[in-house]
């Protein structure tokens, strides 16, 4: 039986941890979560590197950042031999005032996530959690599509047997 590969959108899932120093609107129970969905599953063993995902979303607990609402300033990851992310560097800001931003990072220099939200002097007001970095999960689309260099040889095959069915009808 023959079997198409298939191409499925896969979507990474971060959970941060309680923000451990606040400031301005945001508690201790706030934190920053988000989700990145890139066209593929990430490659095992990827030295962190810059990706550009399909969509995103962070949130800090009282605002989210997405990709329609806000621009990427970094989006490193980096993934273990089985693939799940293990270092990540990841920054969005709002466009309208960059100093705003949600971010989160880890590496071997440590983890953090923050906000970085300017009061109304300009002054940058940092949230954060620094240390223990939070968890990722993974999802891959429940809908997969069939790759599309498969729909054509798939196609290929199919002509070719209906052709070789109509010359052998002929004969007959």
């Amino acid at each position: 039986m023959f079997t198409l590969p298939m191409m499925a959108d896969v979507t990474y899932t971060y959970t941060g941890n309680d923000f451990t120093s606040t400031l301005g609107s945001y508690t201790t129970s706030d934190f920053v979560s988000g989700s990145f969905t890139v066209a593929t599953a990430l490659t095992a063993g990827l030295t962190e590197g810059h990706i550009t995902p399909l969509s995103y979303s962070f949130s800090d607990g009282l605002q989210t950042l997405d990709n329609t609402n806000s621009k990427i300033l970094f989006f490193f990851i980096g993934t273990n031999v089985s693939g799940s992310i293990t270092s990540w560097d990841i920054s969005v800001a709002d466009p309208s005032d960059e100093h705003f931003v949600i971010s989160t990072e880890h590496d071997l220099g440590g983890s953090e996530d923050s906000v970085q939200d300017p009061d109304a002097d300009g002054q940058a007001n940092t949230t954060n959690n620094i240390t223990p970095p939070g968890t990722w999960m993974s999802q891959v689309d429940a809908s997969p599509v069939p790759e599309p260099s498969s729909l054509a040889l798939l196609g290929t095959g199919v002509l070719g047997l209906v052709g070789a069915g109509r010359r052998r009808f002929a004969r007959g």
